[in-house]
């Protein structure tokens, strides 16, 4: 079951038929990050390093010239490495800071992306002699890692950082849960499966079997992320879970 826009964007107004909140990734060019990556292993397995650098800096700028800024900060997270390796420390600084502001951007702090930030950007620190930013750092991705690794698929009285179940017959309202995620199925009714974390994925437990790997189609929403009305400013943050690429979201 796939989603359409009106299953999760809000009217501007009762009778209108435009969203409140417009396509942001309608004039958007996006980079095919998973080849530039794919190419990147190429040329570093043959040692490389100047094709890798010109490879990188230029989908860099394409990525910025299409506006991708998702594709952007992948890409900037590759460059820190590279850098590092080549000595550039101006250069490795110089997109650490640029990463920073794009997970600012991207409201992705708290996200394993965030946290792989913080790790490349830890091991630029270490390399450039800053021991104590170097720490700093890396205390920030451990962090967040402890934090999901603590995640639990089911929420228990006064809990919060699990996956809260909707349990209202019209729907459930994610602006107002006190957990930090809320599962719904794709018609955002009433669901009364249990999520499970498994393999880098999230299943109901009535539907996941040998034949039906992804179980029921179903939703996992940031609570941090809904808007005053409960539209999702940012949908399917679910990379923090994912381990398995076929079965993210």
């Amino acid at each position: 079951m796939s989603l359409e826009p009106e299953d999760y964007k809000e009217p501007r107004c009762p009778s209108c038929t435009d969203f409140y909140y417009p396509d942001e990734n309608a004039n958007v060019s996006f980079i095919p990050v998973d080849r530039v990556v794919d190419r990147l292993d190429t040329l570093l397995s043959h040692n490389d390093m100047p094709a890798a650098r010109r490879h990188l800096e230029y989908w860099l700028s394409e990525a910025r010239m299409g506006g991708d800024k998702r594709g952007e900060l992948a890409v900037l997270n590759e460059l820190m490495g590279l850098y590092r390796k080549m000595g550039l420390k101006d250069k490795a600084f110089e997109s650490a800071e640029k990463a920073d502001e794009l997970v600012k951007t991207l409201s992705l702090g708290g996200s394993i992306t965030a946290a792989t930030v913080c790790l490349n950007a830890a091991t630029v620190c270490e390399a450039f002699d800053r021991p104590r930013e170097a720490l700093e750092r890396y205390g920030e991705a451990k962090r967040i890692y402890e934090d999901f690794l603590s995640l639990k698929a089911f929420c228990s009285t006064g809990e919060t950082n699990c996956i809260e179940n909707c349990t209202l017959r019209d729907g459930c309202d994610i602006s107002k849960t006190s957990a930090n995620w809320q599962m719904m199925f794709a018609i955002n009714k009433k669901s009364n499966a249990t999520p499970v974390i498994e393999d880098g994925a999230i299943y109901t437990t009535n539907t996941k079997n040998a034949n039906n790997k992804n179980g029921s189609p179903i939703l996992v929403l940031r609570a941090a992320d809904a808007g005053s009305n409960g539209t999702m400013t940012s949908l399917f943050q679910t990379t923090i879970l994912a381990s398995n690429k076929k079965n993210q979201f």
